[in-house]
């Protein structure tokens, strides 16, 4: 874990060594102070000597000023590192989320990976200024005390070794039974951010069927559980500070009783008394400290695990260290392709689909609900990779050209139509980053989506709400048609991409199909026969299985599953009419 996340410190390398080593120096100083003051009560005051008094008075003043301007400067460059430490965390979390494939994304869950973006890091980021100063800092403290401490009497310094163990066996303890509460504790954010995202994206559902009572009484006990399973930790990290403060207590009482015997023997001087009453002051503070940087550290790692837990992850596509040549002509092969959503070959969602598509043709896919037709057309872009068989574009397996290239050949509208915040053209140039107004108006006019944004108030510069929400569906489905278009690609893939049209903006957008793009090889996922009759070839899938390949009229003729799906639509639009 430690070696994942310290690879985002990077160019805060010099910051994270510098700050413990001017804390270090702050240490030292702090520590010098009591030294100090022995020094001028012994000689000094006790003496009447004014010279001593005032040099060792001074020099206590320059080391306390030196010791804060260290830690002002120190706590400066900490917080420069943890922030930028924190920065790179979530650039390489975001970068690396970017390769998984929608399996490993599915199995992380996306309110997951956005907790482990958000709050997780914040944790670390917090912890890692914790780590680079308090606990450098609290530690030097305490060791320089001691040092100190066994130098001016070594039988009352060695109290604090002596207690040593019974104050690290206590913490040992309190966090091994605090670290799976926490643990805990951070799944269950997991489920309350997902609860909060499922009902925002689906609050008109939740609306429509009056369950806003019900919503939140589930929010409440998640948020419940929460409270009582932090409270338990939290109770139990509690123990910490009276834990350390009653052993060191313990331990400034026996130095005061035993040091007044040590005077009164002669053995040990009022200085060097006040000196150690003030080590002990500063080293339960530094444990005290510790305790609590320990406590942070563990909830800490529970954040760090969970981090490191996505940046580990291998489930990655595949990426080919030396890519073959690519060339995005629009030819597609399928030579017994099976696939499967859990990568077991016992669970597969699609069996020995085996044809072939040319450039530039046509292909209509048509099946009943879950036979596999979206699951087909994810894997042509390697959203998904194949379980078994080869799939070819361009004469190469998609395996072995370089991702990016072949993601930019390939334009693809899914059933969710997926809009961002910004303008209209903002979204639009998606498509093509370089399109020109003309070229934007032109494929909006092939799309039919020119009439709805001209009547717009700011036309093009129409803001849009997260997901397009202030957008009918109609008109967000043909806005990301619009920007599938827009990029001229080699392959057009439209799963279901014109459910919320009419017959004739359908009619029209399959004719723009033709027109616009007739070099561009199409998959046409339907339900509509209407909207696929006129393809080149349909694919009738069943039961994630290839049951025919042909054109309209010959499915029409030879396979029943596509003749009864025909005669079941003609008669419900006799019966509609």
């Amino acid at each position: 874990m430690v070696k994942q996340l310290s690879g985002s410190i990077r160019e805060f390398k010099r910051d994270s060594i510098l700050s413990p080593l001017l804390v270090t120096l702050e240490a030292v100083l702090e520590a010098l102070v009591p030294f100090l003051m022995a020094i001028l009560i012994d000689t000094g005051l006790n003496h009447g000597d004014i010279t001593a008094i005032i040099t060792y008075g001074l020099a206590m003043i320059l080391s306390a000023l030196i010791a804060l301007l260290l830690g002002i400067f120190s706590g400066h460059i900490a917080a420069r590192a943890a922030t930028g430490f924190a920065h790179n965390l979530r650039q390489d979390l975001c970068h690396h989320i970017q390769g998984f494939s929608f399996y490993t994304i599915n199995r992380f869950t996306n309110a997951s990976l956005i907790t482990r973006m958000t709050t997780d890091v914040t944790n670390v980021q917090n912890t890692y200024m914790l780590l680079i100063r308090v606990l450098v800092r609290s530690p030097m403290v305490f060791l320089v005390c001691l040092i100190l401490c066994l130098n001016l009497n070594f039988q009352l310094g060695a109290l604090f070794l002596g207690l040593s163990p019974f104050i690290i066996l206590g913490i040992f303890l309190i966090i091994r039974r605090s670290s799976p509460l926490f643990t805990t504790v951070y799944q269950k954010y997991d489920q309350l951010n997902h609860l909060v995202q499922e009902n925002l994206n689906a609050i008109d559902v939740v609306k429509s069927f009056a369950q806003e009572d019900a919503e939140i009484h589930r929010f409440k006990k998640n948020s419940r559980e929460i409270t009582h399973y932090f409270s338990q930790a939290k109770h139990i990290m509690s123990y910490n500070t009276p834990l350390i403060q009653s052993l060191m207590y313990f331990c400034t009482m026996a130095i005061a009783w035993l040091g007044a015997h040590f005077i009164v023997a002669g053995s040990l001087s009022t200085g060097d008394l006040a000196s150690l009453i003030m080590y002990t002051a500063q080293m339960i503070t530094s444990l005290t400290n510790i305790s609590s940087a320990l406590a942070i550290l563990t909830i800490a790692g529970t954040s760090a695990n969970r981090i490191a837990e996505v940046l580990s992850d291998d489930s990655q596509l595949a990426v080919a260290d030396h890519p073959a040549p690519f060339t995005a002509d629009g030819s597609i092969r399928f030579e017994h392709v099976s696939f499967s959503y859990t990568q077991d070959p016992e669970r597969i969602s699609l069996s020995d689909i085996d044809f072939s598509v040319n450039p530039g043709e046509a292909i209509g896919i048509i099946g009943e609900t879950g036979s596999g037709k979206s699951t087909l057309v994810h894997l042509i872009p390697r959203l998904y990779d194949v379980t078994q068989g080869t799939l070819l574009v361009g004469g190469t397996d998609v395996r072995q050209v370089d991702l990016k290239a072949l993601r930019e050949s390939i334009a693809i509208v899914l059933q969710k139509n997926v809009l961002f915040s910004g303008t209209i053209k903002e979204n639009l140039l998606w498509g093509n980053s370089q399109a020109s107004d003309d070229e934007i108006s032109k494929v909006c006019d092939l799309a039919c989506a020119d009439t709805f944004i001209e009547a717009l108030p700011l036309g093009y510069h129409t803001v849009l709400t997260q997901g397009g929400t202030n957008l009918s569906e109609g008109q967000r489905q043909r806005l990301c048609i619009t920007r599938a278009f827009l990029g001229k690609p080699k392959i057009l893939i439209l799963d279901d991409a014109t459910t919320a049209l009419d017959d004739n903006t359908d009619a029209a957008i399959q004719q723009a199909f033709r027109s616009y793009l007739p070099n561009t090889t199409k998959f046409i996922i339907s339900q509509r026969i209407r909207s696929i009759q006129d393809t080149d070839r349909i694919l009738v899938l069943k039961n994630g299985k290839m049951d025919a390949l042909g054109t309209h009229n010959e499915l029409l003729t030879h396979n029943a599953v596509y003749s009864q799906m025909v005669a079941q639509q003609q008669r419900n639009c006799h019966e509609t009419s």
